[in-house]
């Protein structure tokens, strides 16, 4: 009996879903998209799909739930753009950071035991959408450190007070002198502020790997992707203030390199 019922109930929900990526998938553009609040849009290939803010209901694509991918103005809707792929730099504290020369990679050269962050200077938000993406260039899984690299939320104030040389300056630590922040810990996957670390997502320590970061800091939401597979909202109720995104690193030979960085600021809101 309870068999019959567990086949039923698979059948019943797998009808409902087909029928409401039929509802989405009527949709042609972004904009259209977002008028009904289960769709989403995937820009990988540009189609609305069942879905909500953590994701997709079926597969992983480049998920964009709140603000469309890309620049668009309409009469009743307008999103603006303020950094692009194009200009994205990496800012950088300490002598052990050495930045190439597009300024696109970031690598840590020395060994020390400070943690050294860089941030991208170019993309500052304070509302709307922080859509940053990195590539794991190089990863030395030191087994001297506890965490060896992490990607995440700083506010200005934060990142601009960093110096160099002391070992708190780590984003999402706010112990012993920290300033704080929001991050996602490399090799073992978990999340961390105000220094208080949980079990998240997946690891991201092989070279190749893409690292998406979406800060919504009109919901105060932050959420990360591995290789497009969303890992779920980590952090909720995210102050209002200046953000970068940043990587913090202590692993030597350790690199990263900046694939987009954008900052969305749109009238698109949900109903």
């Amino acid at each position: 009996m309870h068999f019959h019922l567990i086949v039923l109930l698979f059948i019943v929900v797998h009808l409902f879903l087909v029928q409401s990526q039929e509802s989405c998938r009527q949709y042609r553009a972004c904009l259209e998209c977002f008028e009904d609040p289960e769709c989403g849009w995937c820009a990988d290939n540009s189609l609305c799909v069942v879905g909500n803010s953590t994701g997709p209901a079926e597969g992983s694509c480049s998920w964009d739930y709140y603000n469309c991918p890309s620049t668009t103005s309409t009469t009743s809707t307008t999103t603006t753009t303020t950094s692009s792929p194009s200009n994205a730099q990496w800012d950088t504290v300490g002598s052990t950071l050495t930045v190439s020369n597009d300024g696109k990679t970031v690598t840590r050269t020395a060994a020390s035991n400070s943690w050294d962050t860089a941030w991208i200077n170019t993309t500052l938000c304070s509302k709307g959408v922080l859509n940053v993406t990195i590539e794991v260039t190089h990863y030395f899984n030191d087994p001297e450190n506890i965490y060896n690299a992490v990607f995440g939320l700083v506010s200005q104030s934060c990142a601009e007070s960093y110096t160099g040389t002391e070992v708190n300056e780590l984003i999402g630590w706010t112990s012993n002198g920290g300033c704080g922040g929001y991050s996602y810990i490399s090799e073992d996957g978990y999340k961390m502020s105000n220094s208080q670390v949980s079990s998240y997502g997946t690891t991201w320590i092989k070279a190749g790997e893409l690292v998406r970061m979406i800060a919504d800091l009109n919901a105060g939401t932050i959420t990360f992707y591995v290789n497009s597979a969303s890992q779920g909202i980590a952090f909720h109720n995210v102050p209002s203030d200046y953000y970068y995104a940043g990587v913090s690193i202590i692993a030597q030979t350790t690199s990263f390199t900046i694939v987009s960085s954008t900052c969305q600021v749109s009238s698109v809101h949900r109903k």
